[in-house]
């Protein structure tokens, strides 16, 4: 990763010109069972949650007088696929879309003790449709430069063998197949056979909302293995969930770093 100061451009009609710093992978290498190769660098543009003493994309922004320090919040609308156009809004908060299933909640960003502010809110559990939901109440990142569905070990291991249980049903055999390191993979002619995963979170006392992520961000096809692909579903070592691009997908996230939330649409339920 290589420090960069570059001149950007922005403004429609009129642009205006300003020296912004930004970070970028210039190379990248894909470990792959025993097998390491060289991969495709990614560009990676930096909105964490902005903090005192650090020179955070929305802070170089207000001190170059691109937005107001009352407006360090953006929208982010990542598209289905990488040939689709997505759009990145600084300074903004995007109003519900009638497009957009069910209705939009603001999540308050949480506070740990002893840890830095992030985009981690409250989630309550991860499910598949059609059975097996695995119950979280834990700190979840949202993380849009995350390839993955991350988590706990012992809580990734559960969500998978619900469903490669509802995968193995409505084929009728095996469809998920474990590797020797650890990651599953399937052929890509069977991802018909893979539930849609359902993130739940808790809005209030009495009422609970949820997203559903679509059964072909579920998985991932390998570019080295043509016809196989692979969950992006992954153990790591952390104590908290990471959803990254698959969650993402198809949506409009709002974040609001100024009143410490985070917005999205969400189906409601009345709690038992």
């Amino acid at each position: 990763m290589r420090a960069l100061k570059k001149e950007v451009l922005m403004g429609i009609p009129e642009s205006i010109k300003t020296r912004m710093k930004f970070y970028a992978v210039v190379a990248a290498r894909r470990q792959m069972e025993s097998l390491e190769a060289k991969a495709d660098p990614e560009a990676i543009l930096g909105l964490g949650y902005p903090r005192e003493g650090t020179n955070s994309i929305l802070g170089q922004l207000v001190k170059c007088g691109f937005i107001r320090n009352e407006n360090r919040v953006f929208t982010l609308m990542l598209p289905a696929s990488n040939s689709g156009i997505g759009e990145l809004t600084l300074g903004s908060l995007k109003p519900e879309d009638p497009l957009e299933l069910g209705s939009l909640v603001y999540l308050p960003i949480l506070h740990i003790t002893g840890e830095k502010v992030t985009w981690k809110v409250k989630m309550s559990a991860i499910s598949v449709n059609g059975g097996g939901c695995s119950n979280i109440d834990g700190p979840v990142l949202l993380d849009s430069g995350s390839p993955s569905l991350a988590g706990p070990a012992h809580q990734v291991n559960e969500l998978v063998r619900f469903i490669m249980t509802r995968a193995r049903l409505s084929k009728g055999e095996q469809v998920i197949r474990r590797t020797t390191s650890g990651s599953y993979w399937l052929h890509c002619d069977d991802v018909k056979y893979i539930p849609s995963l359902e993130v739940s979170f808790d809005i209030d006392q009495s009422t609970w909302g949820s997203i559903t992520i679509s059964r072909e961000f579920v998985v991932r096809e390998l570019s080295d293995r043509r016809g196989m692909c692979s969950l992006v579903v992954r153990a790591r070592n952390i104590n908290y969930w990471r959803l990254g691009e698959p969650f993402f997908r198809n949506r409009t996230i709002r974040f609001d770093a100024q009143k410490g939330r985070l917005g999205m649409s969400l189906i409601h339920y009345k709690k038992p």
